[in-house]
């Protein structure tokens, strides 16, 4: 579902120019195949649904803030076996931009990701949970410059970024020797003071019919392998009939917290999605 709309106003010295809300929600199916490092290739079927919102708003004074919420939950079911969480992800990104130019802009920036339910695995009988709502969570705020392009697109470049993650305090770091800041009985914090970049690409094209969504994201605070972590995610939707889409989604992520390979995911999804535009 999508709505947006715009308010002009001249009343005040720092008067709304602009504003606007979108939101978007589909529920979708899948074919999967996939390979990663716990547990090499298979095939699977998944239902997934996804909900965004973005908000937007201009002033006379050159302010614009831009805001942008995305929320997925998904379950699959694997051959001879039982339907399985697959996907439980919010992210909350949260931007405001004082005008210095044309398209260079100053930026404070806030960014919050994490789940909403349990997770969950299994060792034959016994049941043993791995992570929850904000654990694991990773939290970003910073000070840097975005560069808009096209229409809907961005890439923003922080080179002053505090990042605060916490991990799970029973899952044991796979690569990461790095010390926690603060540690309790089911998590481990570690904060972080580094660079960090986001490109962010939301287009439409042929009347809405295609759709292009790319979003990446990047932090470092040295160049190793153990202290680069990037995550890439890209959709593209085919919309035809009049509720129906074909979505293609990859998703690329390297998180040493984990493992030092590079984790990998590839879907073509058929789903219902609503669309009202004004």
């Amino acid at each position: 579902m999508l709505m947006s709309y715009a308010v002009t106003g001249f009343a005040g010295t720092d008067s709304l120019i602009s504003k606007s809300r979108i939101f978007r929600a589909d529920l979708s199916g899948s074919y999967a195949a996939e390979k990663n490092w716990w547990n090499g290739e298979q095939q699977a079927v998944q239902i997934r649904g996804l909900a965004e919102a973005r908000f937007r708003k201009s002033k006379a004074s050159g302010w614009k803030h831009d805001h942008f919420l995305h929320s997925q939950m998904g379950y699959t079911g694997f051959k001879d076996s039982l339907w399985i969480k697959s996907a439980d992800i919010f992210k909350v990104q949260l931007r405001w931009m004082e005008k210095r130019g044309v398209r260079l802009t100053h930026t404070y920036s806030i960014s919050l990701q994490s789940q909403w339910l349990n997770t969950w695995s299994w060792t034959g009988d016994v049941k043993s949970w791995q992570g929850g709502f904000m654990n694991p969570s990773t939290l970003e705020a910073g000070y840097g410059f975005t560069f808009t392009f096209l229409q809907q697109s961005y890439l923003v470049l922080i080179p002053a970024t505090l990042q605060v993650q916490v991990q799970p305090g029973k899952t044991m770091p796979a690569a990461n020797d790095e010390r926690p800041f603060f540690t309790a009985a089911s998590s481990r914090v570690y904060s972080r003071y580094g660079f960090s970049g986001v490109l962010q690409i939301d287009e439409n094209f042929y009347e809405n019919r295609l759709q292009w969504q790319h979003q990446s994201r990047l932090f470092f605070n040295n160049l190793t392998e153990r202290q680069i972590r990037f995550d890439i995610s890209n959709r593209v939707c085919i919309r035809f009939l009049k509720h129906l889409q074909l979505r293609l989604e990859t998703s690329i992520q390297y998180l040493p917290e984990q493992s030092l390979r590079l984790q990998y995911r590839q879907e073509v999804l058929l789903g219902i999605f609503y669309e009202y535009r004004k």
